[in-house]
């Protein structure tokens, strides 16, 4: 990096834009973490595809907890990681690109426009990655669920459990 300033420079503005990215990310994720580690340690709920709670998991809660740490890591890529990309590709591309480079108003205006369109467009999609509620196989979770039969008669495969947000 030192003989060619160039790349260092490039690494250095890179580096400064995915830093907010992984503090947020962390953070997002120690704090789910902290906040519902009971869910991990006591179990969560389940049902069965009648809707009938058929008792508590320990494994369906290490699992909707590890989908809400991997929300948290994704979540904040189209708001914090994306937009400082994006900004500097509409400021490279032609003519207008060089009018929004120049003048610090419509720099602002740009930036602006960037942010809301991430957030209108990709933010619901990072949300949607895991739904609300979790389904999981019966053999992924304790023995005392393999093999249950519903209230219909149905073998149960797939137990459902609320993942939160």
């Amino acid at each position: 990096i030192a003989a060619n300033p160039a790349v260092g420079s490039a690494a250095k503005s890179i580096v400064s834009r995915v830093v907010p990215w992984f503090a947020v990310a962390a953070a997002g994720s120690f704090n789910a973490l902290a906040m519902r580690y009971k869910e991990a340690v006591d179990g969560v709920e389940v049902r069965d595809h009648t809707g009938e709670v058929r008792g508590v998991s320990k494994k369906a809660g290490v699992n909707v907890l590890t989908q809400v740490v991997a929300t948290r890591v994704v979540l904040p890529i189209p708001i914090i990681l994306l937009p400082p990309f994006i900004s500097d590709l509409v400021r490279a591309v032609g003519p207008v690109g060089r009018a929004i480079a120049a003048s610090a108003g419509l720099g602002l205006a740009a930036d602006l426009a960037v942010v809301a369109a991430c957030l209108w467009v990709a933010l619901p999609l990072a949300i949607a990655i895991f739904p609300q509620t979790a389904s999981i196989g019966a053999s992924s979770l304790e023995p005392e669920f393999h093999n249950m039969v519903a209230a219909d008669g149905a073998p149960v495969a797939t137990f459902t459990c609320n993942k939160g947000l």
